[in-house]
């Protein structure tokens, strides 16, 4: 994303023989920690661009690899468009309406559940054990045999 943009490409999405033109900026992920900055940044945006010449508003749109849920929340609570790789996607916009709403694709609940499970368990349980020590890595993995 260019630092000077709130926004990573512009784009006129037309429904219905209307034109919603749309800002759109992507992120690896958004979790509601994330939802102000990205509204800051991209509202601005829609400030600086010049009005339309039919007075058409500006439509925000996030698109990311996942979305939380408090994060969609959090968005369709200020009417921000969104769009994860689940097929989630929400849009409310003067003349057109869309919300689908998926649960997050297994890939990623399933790495969630992996960081306990099997060899990460070990080092993780061997930094709980161990949290007042400095472990390297060679340290580590001895107490991960342990």
């Amino acid at each position: 994303m260019d630092g000077n943009r709130g926004h990573d490409v512009q784009v006129d999405l037309s429904v219905a023989d209307k034109s919603l033109p749309l800002f759109v900026a992507a992120r690896k992920s958004i979790y509601p920690r994330d939802v102000r900055q990205v509204l800051w940044q991209i509202r601005e945006s829609i400030h600086r661009t010049p009005a339309k010449k039919d007075g058409g508003q500006f439509i925000p749109l996030l698109l990311a690899e996942s979305i939380s849920p408090g994060a969609k929340e959090l968005l369709r609570a200020e009417r921000v468009g969104h769009y994860d790789s689940g097929g989630s996607f929400y849009l409310s916009a003067d003349g057109a309406y869309f919300n689908i709403d998926k649960p997050p694709p297994k890939s990623q609940s399933k790495s969630m559940r992996s960081l306990f499970s099997g060899r990460r368990a070990q080092v993780l349980h061997g930094l709980l054990n161990r949290h007042q020590d400095w472990l390297g890595v060679t340290e580590l993995a001895e107490v991960r045999r342990h």
